[in-house]
């Protein structure tokens, strides 16, 4: 089949242009951002002019990842947390991405860190086996790289943009 890839689960060969297997009914992974987006209104067309980035619940101290393919952001309130698939309770919060393909897309389970620092966000590789990059420079594990709006995150092939409200540091 011309123009056409494998579904990561059942490895049937399914159209480049197809959003679900026909075979196992994988939703599959679309294709990767493909421009570093600079701006709300790019990231609204990037996502067919939806009102993603209105989001109503994002507290003042809250981030918002945008996971490719949904139209649902993750908000999460935690000053720091793990993101890759829940297989038992772990101390510090842990995002589970299950939800996205993620063993199908190649995120570990204890994949990345993210944590609030200062006015923004840093995130860190945690020895994952596919690697973390942040606007397409893979970051080394241990590595703490600051983050900002709408910077393109990969953890391997599961892409996400992250919105938040920087914080301004307080007067003591």
């Amino acid at each position: 089949m011309e123009n056409s890839s494998k579904c990561p689960n059942c490895s049937a060969e399914v159209e480049a242009s197809a959003t679900v297997c026909q075979r196992c009914g994988l939703p599959l992974p679309t294709q990767k951002f493909n421009t570093v987006i600079t701006t709300v209104e790019e990231l609204r067309r990037m996502v067919n002019g939806s009102h993603l980035l209105e989001v109503p619940n994002l507290p003042a101290n809250g981030i918002a990842l945008f996971v490719q393919g949904s139209a649902t952001p993750i908000i999460v309130e935690a000053s720091e947390f793990i993101l890759g698939r829940r297989t038992s309770p772990a101390m510090v919060p842990i995002i589970d991405l299950s939800d996205y393909q993620a063993y199908a897309l190649g995120v570990s389970r204890q994949h990345a860190r993210i944590r609030r620092d200062g006015q923004g966000y840093v995130i860190e590789d945690l020895g994952s086996a596919n690697g973390t990059f942040v606007n397409r420079i893979q970051l080394k594990p241990g590595q703490a790289q600051p983050i900002t709006v709408l910077s393109d995150i990969s953890l391997s092939n599961l892409h996400f943009r992250v919105v938040y409200n920087p914080v301004l540091e307080q007067a003591e």
